[in-house]
Order: C-alpha cells, then sequence, then structure tokens
C-alpha cells in the first residue's frame, strides 16, 4: 500500500500518482559508432530514476521459445521478414 501526502502541492501530488500508476517506457537508440552514450544515459535512469532496463531481443526470444501466444505472434511478423 501506498500513501500520499495531500498536503503537498497539487503538481507534485498528481506525479506521485502518476508514478504509482502510470508506466513509463523510455527508448534509447543506439549510435551510429558507439553505444556509449546509450548505456550511460540507460544506466542514469536505472539508478537516478527507478527505471528498469529491458531487454526487448531477449525478451521476445524467450517468447517465441516458449511458444506463448505473444511468441506465436513474435514468430508470424519474424517468418514475414
Amino acid at each position: 500500500m501506498h500513501e500520499i501526502n495531500g498536503e503537498k502541492e497539487q503538481e507534485l501530488i498528481f506525479r506521485e500518482i502518476c508514478r504509482l500508476v502510470e508506466p513509463v517506457v523510455v527508448h534509447v537508440r543506439s549510435g551510429m559508432e558507439s553505444n556509449e552514450l546509450r548505456d550511460e544515459i540507460v544506466a542514469n535512469l536505472v539508478a537516478q530514476e527507478g527505471y528498469k532496463k529491458l531487454e526487448v531481443g531477449a525478451l521476445i526470444r524467450d517468447e517465441t521459445n516458449r511458444s506463448t501466444s505473444m511468441g506465436l505472434e513474435f514468430q508470424e511478423l519474424i517468418d514475414q521478414e
């Protein structure tokens, strides 16, 4: 259970509520020559903002290997390419 301090400014209360119920997805693209900046940005988002790093390729691979309904949909898209 989460408690929200209603004594704060309305904007701060709203942000706190959104943080609890609204997922935020950030996609940081790889660079042309190096992924150093990308890795630094992701590391900072994880360390400072509490984001979770998701390896989309690994998730897709796991779903297709397990033959879940989502994995089968991914496999159909892969086969079409």
